[in-house]
């Protein structure tokens, strides 16, 4: 099978995929994986880019890049696409999640790098009508009070699009999508809201006070508890030049620098989370799966760039874009891990 396969995706009548999707072992999910990245006119591929323009309810204003008026540069994130070596992804929008999501949480703990993902697998399972919306409750930022707009042009400072720190999205099988942000990830444990059977996604993050390590040792006990099923996101890299880290008080003092991103930025992130997790058997031998796609660190030209305002973003990608095709490696992820829960 070449790597063409990765265009379709064959469901059953159950709206399981075939068994040639992603991730069929746990070795191999404990893997990046492999395929590359090409531009594909939207309408070849059955579940690419299902949203657009704040056309999904759960959308940010500042990483569309389409509201913000970036015509060129939200089309180039809109067609950019992973085509898997030998196998292929899962489309949420067309997948029955009822199958094996039913009444599971899944708690996404960590920065709005995660978030972003998160919001791209409600947008594409929102396009699919799995989306129980009377039960789903996303805080946007309430008005008077203004999310952070940094003068990023067309910013919607409250209400529906603005920005929030906690969400539940309530599909109509009973399954949420729960994000809560503490304000720094790394100072809690979620061992309290974290239930046998439901799905932890935990990530690093960017920010100055983000530990691999401490993440782990707070997460231990769910980590090691075989009825909760944790997936570690290898935290994407940012894109910034010269140095290819988010530094908030080195971009403060350099205000328009960071207006035009890096296309290829050395994966410095990755490097050094795997080499954590490598060093840290106690915890692989009990992670379900590592989420990274090959090559992620060569499409800065994807960022959100200026369009962000005042210190531009290099951090966060255009939705939609390269996110989805992390919520649908991820969606993949899970779909082989539960399946084989059944069997």
């Amino acid at each position: 099978m070449g790597a063409s396969s990765g265009r379709q995706v064959e469901l059953n009548e159950a709206g399981l995929t075939t068994t040639d999707l992603c991730y069929s072992t746990h070795e191999l999910r404990m893997q990046s994986l492999k395929g590359k990245w090409e531009n594909l006119d939207v309408l070849e591929t059955p579940d690419n880019k299902k949203y657009y323009n704040l056309s999904c309810p759960f959308e940010w204003g500042k990483y569309s890049c389409i509201h913000q008026g970036y015509i060129a540069h939200a089309e180039k994130s809109r067609k950019r696409h992973f085509i898997p070596n030998d196998c292929k992804l899962a489309y949420p929008s067309l997948h029955n999640s009822n199958v094996f999501l039913s009444n599971r949480t899944l708690h996404f703990n960590g920065d709005s790098l995660l978030k972003q993902i998160m919001v791209a697998l409600g947008c594409l399972l929102n396009a699919g009508n799995h989306i129980n919306h009377a039960l789903t409750n996303v805080m946007w930022s309430e008005c008077p009070n203004k999310w952070p707009c940094h003068g990023t042009r067309n910013c919607i400072e409250c209400g529906q699009h603005s920005g929030f720190d906690h969400s539940n999205i309530t599909l109509n099988s009973g399954a949420t999508l729960r994000y809560g942000y503490s304000g720094k990830t790394m100072e809690y444990s979620m061992s309290n809201s974290v239930k046998n059977g439901d799905i932890l996604i935990l990530e690093t993050g960017i920010h100055e006070w983000s530990d691999s390590k401490k993440l782990l040792l707070l997460n231990k006990k769910l980590i090691e508890n075989p009825n909760i099923y944790v997936i570690w996101v290898i935290t994407p890299q940012d894109a910034f030049y010269p140095y290819g880290y988010y530094n908030e008080r080195w971009l403060l003092k350099h205000e328009n620098y960071s207006k035009m991103c890096k296309k290829y930025t050395e994966p410095f992130r990755s490097r050094y989370e795997w080499k954590i997790l490598n060093n840290s058997t106690e915890y692989m031998n009990h992670l379900r799966g590592v989420l990274e796609i090959e090559d992620l660190e060569n499409q800065g030209d994807c960022k959100v760039e200026k369009g962000a305002g005042n210190h531009g973003d290099c951090a966060h990608y255009c939705q939609p874009g390269p996110p989805d095709i992390l919520a649908s490696a991820l969606f993949t992820q899970l779909t082989q891990i539960l399946k084989e829960e059944q069997l």
